[in-house]
């Protein structure tokens, strides 16, 4: 509290003595005084799960009256960092405003005042401030208590070439210096014991280094020691958790642990070893959790503060768009069908939690796949005969010469006889995957979602009972096509997604049990790839009947199976967004504009 009263002094003698001058315009300091202009760039946005009011965003995103930054002046030379060019030597500076992501900032003491010299200039700084700074210039870190992560948030700015001509208050652009863990938590609000134990919850950090030292002269961080627990923060209402984390490759024994007072076991995460947390990225997931187990979603992984690029795009500009993406927003949503609709394999209608995605606006085409073989191929990668069957009279693709080939007046129809081994490595090929059961019912479904949460609809263009002409949607076995059509021939859903019903069937990821009749059995997640052999085809062919269509429709069949009426479609979680060659996927995934 006396530490506080002393910087507050300060701080109004400071402003007040800022806003006065002399009647010949020269400030009570002198012109000579150096002030900072101090902004917070990368600055993250609130919690997309918290509803309380207040701040959701607990790290350093906004300056607060009061906050102290250290400053070193510098000769503008070709020298490095070092006492032999160092003019000031760690000045303490604070802020005069609060809530701001810009601030000016001012000399803390008479003993912390710079003055321009009549040279040019570099500065240096840092947040928070401390008082020594170790030898070599090594800030030491210690994020080992984060009751509030925004006083361990490791900032650094610098300004080179500075001069006394321009006069004015220096710009500092501060960016983060650390990596940023945040979880948005999604507690089964049908369980009553969980909601009353909610306001116990604490997350725990473990495995993770706690101390370290950062080189003010170049930003590299040395000397990982200290390993510990961390309590993370959470905000008020426990949906959001935050934990600042110095940048280190994640070992064995690296995990998260959820504990709440009424459960005796403790929920635990183990984070994926040889993930890297890099500096100046935050990683966002989505974590939903339950009296006895939690699952956490692939989440988003981007700069500090820097919304997904695919969100400066426009992905549905017009019913022409060339992007070929659609983009389905990660959240909770009913998959399956109610009791009396449908088959049995499609119960028991449920909600799953489902990561931000982005899923091909068509199924992916012969051109498109044909492409994909020539790269494999022209890598030396062997084209292994399960990826697709060329000696069916359907396949469209050829080997010509060493060379696949496609027909053109074929290439924007949906690739055929493709294994799941072949739709999958294409997929990854591409920097995605095939999508689970989930994610393909969620975006068929996601429009409906948007109009009510338990939406019935048997179809992703329908609405309730309403009255629509199938044959507009939907290639099957009693439309007048009579065989395959271009993959963006008929009218899309509300979301610009082609052919999610009828056509070509699609392949799922997932791995599902079998019943005797050959369906998939009723929805089961405990099942893992090495317990079975089949995987889930979804949206029906140009061959079935309509109800195949339906969005909650589910086959299935052995990994290696192809027919001239499966296909597939790519996603691409969040979480390889920071990897994807924008430009070049676009190009790819580009099909001429739909027919009238």
């Amino acid at each position: 509290m006396i530490l506080i009263r002393i910087l507050g002094g300060w701080l109004i003698g400071a402003i007040l003595l800022i806003g006065c001058s002399s009647e010949d315009g020269q400030g009570i300091f002198g012109d000579n005084l150096v002030r900072f202009n101090s902004q917070l760039t990368n600055v993250s946005s609130v919690s997309r799960s918290s509803d309380v009011l207040g701040p959701t965003v607990l790290t350093k995103e906004n300056w607060i009256s009061g906050d102290t930054i250290g400053i070193y002046m510098k000769y503008n030379d070709d020298k490095p960092f070092s006492e032999e060019n160092i003019i000031k030597n760690n000045h303490k500076y604070l802020s005069t405003e609060s809530n701001v992501s810009t601030s000016i900032f001012v000399p803390a003491t008479k003993e912390d005042e710079i003055y321009y010299p009549d040279l040019s200039v570099d500065f240096i700084s840092y947040y928070p401030y401390k008082n020594t700074i170790e030898k070599e210039y090594l800030y030491p870190i210690d994020i080992g208590e984060q009751d509030d992560p925004s006083e361990v948030d490791l900032l650094y700015a610098t300004n080179s070439d500075v001069r006394l001509s321009e006069k004015g208050n220096v710009s500092l652009f501060f960016k983060h210096q650390l990596s940023k863990l945040v979880l948005n938590l999604k507690p089964d609000l049908a369980i009553q014991e969980l909601i009353d134990d909610w306001p116990t919850l604490r997350v725990m950090a473990n495995g993770f280094y706690t101390k370290a030292k950062f080189s003010l002269i170049n930003k590299e961080i040395s000397n990982r020691s200290e390993i510990k627990n961390i309590l993370a923060a959470k905000t008020s209402d426990g949906m959001r958790i935050e934990l600042i984390v110095i940048p280190q490759t994640v070992g064995r024994n690296m995990y998260l642990v959820f504990g709440l007072a009424g459960n005796n076991g403790k929920l635990q995460w183990n984070i994926p070893e040889g993930r890297v947390f890099e500096a100046g990225k935050q990683y966002e997931y989505t974590v939903s959790i339950k009296m006895t187990w939690v699952e956490v979603f692939e989440g988003e992984i981007l700069p500090w503060g820097v919304e997904s690029k695919f969100d400066n795009i426009v992905w549905r500009k017009s019913s022409d768009t060339q992007y070929g993406l659609t983009k389905i927003t990660g959240g909770e949503y009913y998959i399956g069908s109610p009791e009396g609709v449908g088959e049995r394999n499609e119960y028991p209608r449920h909600k799953v939690d489902v990561g931000g995605f982005w899923i091909s606006s068509y199924e992916i085409t012969n051109k498109q796949y044909a492409e994909f073989l020539n790269k494999i191929s022209s890598d030396g990668s062997i084209i292994e005969e399960e990826l697709i069957n060329i000696n069916d009279n359907n396949s469209k693709i050829k080997i010509v010469n060493d060379k696949w080939v496609v027909d053109p007046l074929w290439d924007d129809y949906p690739v055929v006889n493709v294994s799941w081994h072949g739709a999958r490595k294409f997929a990854q090929w591409l920097g995605g995957d095939l999508p689970t059961e989930a994610e393909w019912e969620t975006a068929c479904r996601e429009a409906e979602n948007r109009e009510a949460k338990n939406n019935d609809g048997l179809f992703s263009f329908q609405k309730g009972n309403e009255v629509v002409n199938y044959d507009d949607f939907v290639n099957y076995g009693k439309t007048s096509f009579n065989g395959i059509v271009p993959v963006n021939n008929l009218k899309s859903n509300a979301l610009k997604l082609y052919n999610m019903h009828g056509n070509v069937y699609e392949w799922c990821l997932d791995a599902v049990g079998r019943n005797t009749i050959g369906s998939p059995a009723p929805y089961d997640y405990r099942i893992v790839a090495s317990e079975t052999k089949y995987h889930p085809i979804r949206g029906g062919s140009w061959k079935t009947t309509l109800d195949k269509c339906r969005s909650a429709a589910r086959s299935c069949y052995l990994p290696e199976y192809t027919a001239d009426d499966i296909g597939f479609r790519v996603v691409f979680p969040i979480s390889s967004v920071a990897s994807l060659k924008f430009e070049e996927l676009e190009k790819f995934l580009n099909i001429s504009s739909p027919l009238p």
